[in-house]
């Protein structure tokens, strides 16, 4: 048995996979070489030319050119129908695809995280524990897909496009994963790390003919064709946290994408061989046993040639003009998602003292509890919207907001009224400035500020403090400044005092700012609908409205004890709740201290007896004992 037959293929890089492929009539016109047979025969003229079998008269030898040639069933030039064309003499010519040449790109910016769940298990039976558990499936994928672009077209068969495509995925579908459990919760502590990594050559072809009307899977290079394509490698799992939730607890999944961006190229070149047609007879070049032609006659006037890279760069017929080899170029993007993160937070700890609890027994005695059924002092105030307190003479001072308009003076030792005055528009706060013997009352639907001599009870406008939904007033006297809400604007608003006129200073954005109290060069504003407490630092240049808390419901009113605490009435959910303002760990800690006041609004401190006053829209005047720091004073 004889050795292996040489088949003289291309020089393209070959790598581990590629094709070659016969050069069909359709890429034959798809390389428009009907259009180029001319050019490429001058191009190469003095290269092709052969001894002629004629000599010259001087008996000298004589070299000729081709005219023509033929490739595979194809034939150009002037190559004649009467010779038999390159295939019928079993000369093949070849085309032959490399695998991708890939460089990935380092400029790409990568997503942020996409949060796929967020739950809170909130424990209303505190302080006995409750189990929560949570389960998320997270979803770890690559999809990789491509596009490819060239200068020429050329069409090949749907097991050759597959096994393009199939290179290509082989080059970059390599999946990573990774999940990451962290445990924070007081129970369950620690770190769970899974990591994965899988390799797919998995292929998916598909394609579709441009222009031809035809459905095929095929390779299209050219300016308006392209070849493109996706692949999906996927698989999922599961997470599940669980443990005992004291008050409330957050779980958040998120999952993060990674993406990819990869140029890469398709060497495409010609071998094998081509048929040349002389106008004369030619010496014979490629002979048996290392060419397809035979010994004999020696002299034809169509002989074989070999074909591009097949033959010597100085010898060789080629199709692709000098140092411009036919290139496949195209771009890839590959989007995976390498990790999904599940992580629990204890976000609130209720600070309770089980001995404290209403239905906790000691020593078989039941114990009291620590919210005291607030006092009603008196009724009849309208809706009792605003609430100031003169404590130094025990009286305070109520708006009705409704019902006309009306500043109630009332004696918080009897709980008598000691006058009415009627005011214009809708008043829903009151600020005192006791020195002046005046107090500040917001005007919601006139849309400004005014004055009230609580001698005569002579009502004043405030010039300049116009034009704003004032909700809230609270007042600066060493400073000379009065701050007023605009609830429906979201603003808080400072004004600079002289004598009956104010000048606009400055203003914060503050949605929906309704109650405002000062205490250390700074303020707290409530939010009328929105649950939040805001703090602004007064003192610096340009100081932004912070977050303090927030779940507050509708936190109408704001009052502050001095020693680093807040106290904001819920008018929607009758409660009066304490928020910790003072720098630290603690700060934005919020419990409810008081519940059943009705619709609560007006809010005062009276810091001497530990008492906490509050107006509420069923017209009541109210009294909370055993709530503020170090009080022991009792109703």
């Amino acid at each position: 048995m004889g050795g292996a037959t040489k088949n003289n293929v291309s020089t393209t890089y070959l790598g581990e996979r590629f094709m070659r492929h016969p050069l069909t009539g359709r890429n034959l016109k798809e390389l428009k070489i009907a259009d180029k047979a001319a050019a490429i025969l001058e191009r190469d003229k003095e290269r092709l030319k052969r001894k002629a079998e004629k000599k010259a008269p001087d008996g000298t030898d004589r070299y000729v050119a081709p005219t023509g040639f033929s490739l595979n069933k194809g034939r150009f030039g002037d190559f004649p129908d009467d010779q038999d064309a390159a295939h019928e003499r079993g000369w093949r010519a070849y085309m032959t695809v490399g695998v991708p040449l890939v460089e990935e790109r380092g400029d790409i910016v990568q997503p942020p995280p996409d949060v796929i769940s967020k739950q809170t298990y909130v424990n209303r039976t505190d302080p006995k524990p409750t189990t929560w558990s949570h389960t998320v499936e997270f979803s770890i994928s690559n999809t990789i897909s491509w596009s490819l672009q060239g200068q020429v077209q050329l069409t090949f068969g749907a097991k050759t496009t597959a096994s393009l495509q199939q290179q290509l995925q082989k080059s970059m579908a390599m999946n990573q994963s990774e999940k990451m459990t962290l445990k924070n919760s007081k129970d369950n502590q620690g770190v769970d790390a899974e990591s994965q990594s899988q390799m797919t050559s998995t292929t998916t072809a598909t394609s579709t003919a441009t222009g031809t009307g035809e459905l095929s899977a095929q390779l299209m290079l050219g300016i308006t064709a392209s070849v493109s394509g996706s692949l999906t490698t996927s698989f999922k799992t599961s997470s599940t946290l669980n443990g005992e939730v004291g008050s409330r607890v957050d779980v958040l999944a998120t999952q993060r994408r990674q993406v990819r961006r990869f140029d890469y190229e398709f060497p495409v070149s010609f071998g094998g061989w081509v048929a040349l047609y002389y106008p004369e007879p030619v010496e014979v070049k490629e002979t048996r046993p290392d060419g397809p032609q035979a010994r004999e006659p020696k002299y034809a006037k169509v002989i074989a040639w070999k074909l591009g890279e097949t033959g010597t760069a100085a010898e060789a017929f080629d199709l692709t003009d000098e140092g411009k080899p036919f290139m496949q170029k195209g771009e890839a993007e590959v989007v995976s998602t390498l990790a999904g993160v599940h992580e629990v937070f204890e976000l609130e700890k209720l600070e309770f003292d089980i001995k404290r609890h209403p239905l906790h027994k000691g020593d078989g005695k039941e114990q009291e509890s620590p919210r005291k059924t607030p006092v009603e002092l008196a009724t009849g105030f309208g809706t009792a919207d605003g609430l100031a307190l003169d404590l130094v003479n025990q009286k305070a001072y109520v708006t009705d907001r409704y019902n006309g308009g009306k500043l109630y003076k009332v004696d918080l030792a009897s709980g008598g009224t000691d006058w009415v005055l009627e005011t214009p528009g809708e008043v829903n706060a009151v600020a005192l400035d006791l020195p002046g013997n005046k107090a500040y009352v917001a005007d919601y639907s006139g849309k400004r500020l005014f004055t009230v001599n609580l001698s005569d009870r002579s009502i004043s406008p405030v010039r300049g403090a116009e034009g704003m939904y004032a909700y809230g007033v609270a007042l600066d006297l060493p400073g000379n400044k009065v701050y007023v809400t605009d609830v429906i604007n979201g603003k808080l608003i400072e004004f600079g005092l002289n004598s009956e006129s104010a000048v606009k200073q400055r203003s914060w954005d503050v949605p929906r700012a309704a109650g405002v109290a000062l205490n250390g060069g700074k303020a707290y504003i409530g939010q009328y609908d929105r649950n939040g407490l805001y703090e602004i630092d007064l003192e610096a240049d340009n100081g932004v409205p912070k977050a303090v808390a927030t779940s507050l419901g509708y936190s109408v009113r704001v009052a502050l004890d001095g020693v680093g605490n807040a106290y904001v009435s819920d008018s929607y959910g009758n409660k009066l709740h304490e928020v910790v303002v003072a720098d630290g760990e603690a700060k934005g800690r919020h419990r409810v201290v008081a519940d059943g006041l009705g619709t609560v609004c007006g809010l005062g401190l009276d810091h001497d007896n530990g008492w906490i006053y509050v107006s509420n829209r069923e017209g009541k005047l109210l009294r909370i004992s055993g709530v503020l720091p170090d009080a022991s004073a009792t109703s």
